[in-house]
């Protein structure tokens, strides 16, 4: 008997003392599928943000939001209010809801900037080109795809794409830290909504046709090796390249710098039919030139290089010699572009063939026709300083 007063007189004490933490009432706020902003990574936790209006009773309340992504990061979520006269005391994360402790001195209803970040939303651009029966022009066509794996559909007021340093979308993030730490961002307008367990295109930029040519490239680039010259030649692939002209102010050609991304080659012939040519990614991030897209390695030419010659003449300047040899297997004639990236500040002091230009992403570049059945040696002396 004495054992159950005690008990009684416990559950007393303890309903006492807990009483104002528990509050009159809960308030709940529901947020199904109206996010105000999302803020969508290239990578990572995208980012939402919206505006929670919560009738508040004296005391604490728990404040439930429910609607939000199963993949919440916890630790991301924040509820502020807007006029700072309530204290947020708690936070944490169910499935598919969010719950925040919110004491207030009064009765009250009191907005709340709510935002949290969570993982299954992303986006990456990609690009298609339609090569003409004719192949000297293209259609060129630029998409941001958002990947949504979560199974929560997303109707936001607003969109923003965001990526990192050298992604250039034409625009930065209102903070100077973003900003400074190279970052870049897109607004799309109108919001597109984002279905649940998704793949999103939605078009940037097209360029019905753009001059096209394909060209057979033989590249050397990457790090400068300062070792004396091997004896033996170094095989280098030929690569079939499709070449698009931007030719700017003529209506051919991309007027906004364009962030990198898979590009997919296809070719129309001329009965209508379309097939896949290659695949490749552009790695620039501004208007350029032209836009080259790797199709392939070619089966009837082959290409050796080898450095002939080295010396050293000053405290940090070299002269070198090399050639290419390009041979052709095929049937026809063939144009190859020989690109030499080189290293530090550099002049060319001889070539065969004569004519050479730098390309304007700073490399050197040599053309040569080689015969059917035959082979072209394409040789180079460079001088340069370190």
């Amino acid at each position: 008997m004495r054992r159950n007063q005690a008990a009684s007189l416990c559950a007393v004490v303890l309903l006492a003392f807990f009483a104002p933490l528990l509050g009159p009432r809960v308030s709940v706020a529901s947020a199904v599928s109206a996010v105000d902003s999302l803020i969508i990574p290239q990578s990572g936790a995208a980012m939402a943000n919206r505006t929670v209006r919560v009738e508040l009773s004296p005391g604490l309340n728990r404040v439930t939001v429910e609607g939000v992504p199963g993949t919440v990061v916890p630790a991301s979520t924040d509820l502020v209010p807007v006029n700072g006269q309530v204290r947020v005391v708690f936070k944490r994360a169910g499935e598919g809801r969010l719950e925040f402790g919110v004491i207030s001195e009064e009765a009250a209803t009191e907005d709340f900037h709510l935002s949290y970040s969570f993982t299954g939303l992303t986006w990456c651009p990609s690009y298609t080109v339609f090569l003409s029966a004719s192949e000297d022009s293209a259609e060129f066509a630029g998409w941001y795809g958002i990947s949504n794996k979560t199974t929560m559909t997303f109707a936001p007021a607003h969109v923003v794409l965001a990526a990192g340093p050298g992604y250039g979308l034409g625009g930065r993030p209102p903070h100077r830290v973003g900003a400074s730490l190279g970052e870049s961002v897109r607004d799309l307008s109108p919001a597109p909504e984002i279905p649940a367990l998704s793949e999103t295109f939605l078009p940037f930029v097209r360029v019905p046709s753009m001059p096209a040519r394909t060209i057979n490239v033989v590249e050397r680039l990457g790090p400068y090796n300062p070792e004396p010259p091997a004896p033996k030649r170094d095989d280098r692939p030929v690569l079939v390249t499709l070449e698009l002209t931007n030719q700017k102010g003529s209506g051919h050609w991309v007027p906004d710098p364009i962030p990198p991304g898979a590009v997919r080659v296809f070719a129309r012939t001329k009965d209508g039919t379309t097939y896949f040519l290659g695949e490749d990614t552009f790695s620039q991030s501004a208007a350029l030139p032209a836009f080259l897209a790797r199709l392939g390695r070619s089966p009837s030419l082959k290409a050796e290089r080898m450095r002939t010659d080295q010396k050293k003449i000053g405290t940090s300047s070299w002269e070198e010699a090399y050639q290419v040899r390009v041979t052709n297997l095929g049937a026809h004639d063939a144009e190859v572009v020989v690109v030499e990236e080189l290293p530090g500040e550099w002049t060319i002091l001889q070539s065969t063939p004569a004519f050479w230009t730098k390309t304007p992403s700073g490399f050197a570049q040599f053309v040569a026709t080689v015969p059917a059945g035959g082979r072209v040696d394409v040789l180079f002396r460079v001088r340069f300083t370190l």
